[in-house]
């Protein structure tokens, strides 16, 4: 009993997460190229901005 019990405790921890925690997130809206284009433009400008000012400081 104790092999069958810890081949399957075996299995548990191969078997990938990652089907199951996609499973727990729900899925998210879908959004346009467009809109993904200027989310990421967004965000690349706060990372300049945030270096230009630590550049700055530092000088």
């Amino acid at each position: 009993m104790g092999e069958k019990r810890a081949r399957l405790r075996k299995g548990r921890a191969d078997m990938p997460l990652t089907n199951v925690l996609t499973a727990m997130i729900e899925p998210k809206e879908q959004i346009s190229l467009e809109e993904a284009k200027k989310m990421a433009a967004e965000e690349a400008a706060k990372e300049v901005e945030a270096r230009w000012n630590k550049q700055k400081s530092t000088t």
